[in-house]
């Protein structure tokens, strides 16, 4: 196995050889994600200016006895969220964002849309909120 890929309606991950390595280490017994659609009325002021209406999830990792994983060290995460811009939005301006524990949208470095799959992809070494965002 070189990775894994998952897809659903929601949302496309593509976990790593390391990613699954540190699963492993870290959960050590079978291991269950999760990808939750995230009420934006619970995101921070700030995080709800560049979020507004756009689709924000909750991805996780958990293993027995409810044990999270959220660091993957040098795993990484493909990720591609399907997304249609309304008209006003520029595709260049559609952007991956990460929420932190202090509720701040956090940009995630080369994320874009992807106009022909109609998806905003990034790659990420963690397991946390995640957010479409945009950026003038």
């Amino acid at each position: 196995i070189k990775e894994l890929k998952l897809a659903s309606a929601t949302v496309s991950i593509t976990m790593d050889m390391e990613a699954l390595k540190e699963v492993k280490k870290q959960i050590n017994a079978d291991a269950y994600l999760s990808v939750k659609k995230v009420d934006n009325s619970t995101l921070s002021s700030k995080a709800k200016k560049i979020v507004g209406n756009r689709p924000v999830y909750d991805f996780t990792i958990t293993g027995a006895k409810k044990k999270q994983l959220s660091n993957l060290k040098n795993g990484q995460v493909t990720v591609a969220i399907p997304y249609n811009p309304s008209t006003e939005e520029k595709k260049k301006g559609l952007l991956a964002y990460y929420i932190n524990k202090k509720g701040i949208a956090v940009q995630i470095p080369k994320s874009f849309y992807d106009s022909k799959e109609k998806t905003i992809n990034f790659v990420t070494s963690r397991f946390s909120r995640f957010a479409v965002g945009y950026k003038q």
